[in-house]
């Protein structure tokens, strides 16, 4: 079984709020200002709309052929509904969809292999623990965990490469 966080993991959030709230993203910090926690309890069909990461889906739906997937995030539970309408419509896999504020104790509870997540706190708890957590490379997660981008990990997992190495190398 894996933990798969949802925020500026598999869609970018991030985005959409800069997009409502006609602001930036500060760099190195993962919050936009003027955004709050009543904002997503008061909105909660705004998770509908996030733009899923490129390879998100197709990098899920391979680890499902030899891991439960669950879902885990700090969304608030006001947005489960829509967060199943989302994971649906994009074509996600199946998997439990749990909202915990404490990702690090349903990890542990239900012995998982490994994380996925993007947020500096979360990767320093699974860390400490010594859970393997791959991050979604952010400019606020620098240097944390095992950085990967989606296009990476389907072309490490389908063809067994990187991307990433292959364009330092390739000649046009």
């Amino acid at each position: 079984m894996i933990a798969v966080d949802l925020c500026n993991t598999i869609c970018d959030v991030n985005a959409s709020l800069e997009h409502i709230f006609s602001t930036r993203r500060r760099r190195g910090s993962m919050y936009i200002e003027g955004v709050t926690e009543a904002f997503f309890k008061e909105n909660p069909d705004f998770f509908l709309y996030p733009k899923v990461f490129p390879y998100a889906v197709e990098v899920l739906q391979m680890l499902s052929m030899q891991f439960d997937i669950t879902y885990l995030t700090a969304r608030p539970p006001e947005a489960h509904l829509a967060t199943m309408q989302f994971l649906f419509q994009h074509n996600f896999p199946e998997g439990e969809l749990i909202h915990s504020s404490n990702k690090i104790e349903i990890f542990l509870d239900r012995n998982m292999s490994f994380a996925f997540d993007d947020a500096p706190r979360e990767i320093a708890n699974y860390t400490q623990k010594n859970i393997p957590v791959f991050v979604k490379k952010w400019d606020y997660n620098e240097g944390l965990g095992i950085q990967f981008e989606w296009e990476d990990m389907y072309h490490f997992l389908a063809y067994g490469k990187s991307v990433s190495k292959y364009r330092k190398t390739a000649r046009y």
